[in-house]
């Protein structure tokens, strides 16, 4: 890793260059009344008093975690000091070392209000986790550098929040979303995601929709921000995906186009922005060995041989002529120990 004060300096050169485009007119979808006209105000702080962004973006960047790899812990270290203070405003005065890990590194810092880094470990190898709150995030201005250093660092998102606030609640509130659920504008690929109200019983406190599932790494909130913030009479709602690298790779195309990302993931956030960008989920090949697929052989289909031997009046030629197939199964990942000549083809 080259020294991170250098590269700052050659990446803020070339900011205004990369940075996002802002989207100042928008398709209105057919479950909406009006179009969706820019601009759009966007909180920097919380408080239900309405501030407009130096980008005056569709959405912000609540949450940012990502991993960073290197051979030598320390010096990775000094250099992440450097980072965090120079973009993100925390000076390495606000470290703080706790007793306590994070999901397999042994160690844990604290940095300030704004998140923690973990590193060590075996299960973690080489690797250093850097967790940077919505606190932390609203101290950005320009997060095409962020950008920039994460793409040529290689570093590797691991999470990411992008929200959008409704003030008015002119376009989105916690009711229509709950609609929109029903009208299938949150279904993707045929099958509905799960959902969940949290429900404040008119108490004033404020109501919470639930779209997706954190354990599959897309989960969206629809909540009534103004109202948990102390303001009853607030109509304040925010739109706030949750991403996670979860069978997905999260580019850092989305910290400098937050609002395109946010509008792809469902189509009842379409009208947020024209172009809509969709992660794809990556599938992990499954893989078996030659005494498992036996076993499942036998489960699966040891009742149907049974029959099939005796309706062909024990001729298990017969049998085997009806049901086998050329070739084998390119999960089997240890055929080559029992047949070491045997060719894989593509199914």
């Amino acid at each position: 890793m080259d020294n991170p004060l250098c590269a700052l300096n050659s990446f803020s050169n070339v900011s205004q260059q990369a940075a996002g485009q802002v989207v100042h007119g928008v398709a209105t979808p057919a479950h909406l009344p009006a179009v969706v006209q820019s601009p759009h105000i966007v909180i920097r702080g919380e408080s239900t008093k309405e501030q407009t962004t130096p980008q005056n973006t569709l959405a912000l960047i609540d949450w940012l975690s990502f991993t960073l790899y290197s051979d030598s812990f320390h010096k990775s270290l000094s250099y992440l000091e450097k980072y965090l203070e120079n973009l993100f405003h925390i000076s390495p005065g606000q470290w703080t070392p706790t007793r306590s890990g994070y999901h397999g590194y042994k160690h844990k810092i604290n940095i300030g209000s704004y998140g923690f880094i973990a590193y060590g470990g075996e299960s973690q190898k080489d690797t250093i986790h850097v967790s940077i709150n919505g606190g932390g995030c609203k101290v950005i201005e320009d997060w095409s550098i962020i950008r920039l250093i994460g793409e040529e660092e290689n570093w590797s998102i691991k999470r990411t929040d992008l929200a959008h606030d409704d003030f008015k609640a002119k376009y989105i509130d916690v009711d229509r979303a709950m609609q929109w659920y029903e009208e299938g504008l949150f279904t993707s690929n045929g099958r509905p995601p799960k959902r969940r109200l949290i429900d404040d019983f008119d108490s004033g406190e404020g109501r919470t929709f639930y779209v997706g599932n954190r354990a599959n790494g897309k989960l969206l909130r629809i909540y009534e921000k103004g109202k948990q913030l102390g303001e009853k009479e607030s109509p304040w709602v925010r739109a706030e995906l949750e991403l996670r690298a979860k069978d997905r790779v999260i580019p850092w195309d989305a910290l400098t186009h937050p609002e395109n990302y946010l509008s792809g993931s469902f189509q009842a956030l379409e009208y947020l922005s024209e172009n809509q960008s969709r992660l794809k989920t990556t599938q992990r090949e499954a893989t078996t060995k030659y005494e498992t697929m036996k076993k499942w052989l036998r489960m699966a289909g040891g009742k149907a041989l049974n029959t099939m031997i005796e309706v062909e009046q024990g001729d298990i030629s017969a049998v085997f002529e009806q049901i086998t197939r050329d070739g084998y199964p390119s999960r089997l990942s240890d055929l080559s120990d029992y047949l070491p000549n045997a060719v894989v083809k593509d199914e």
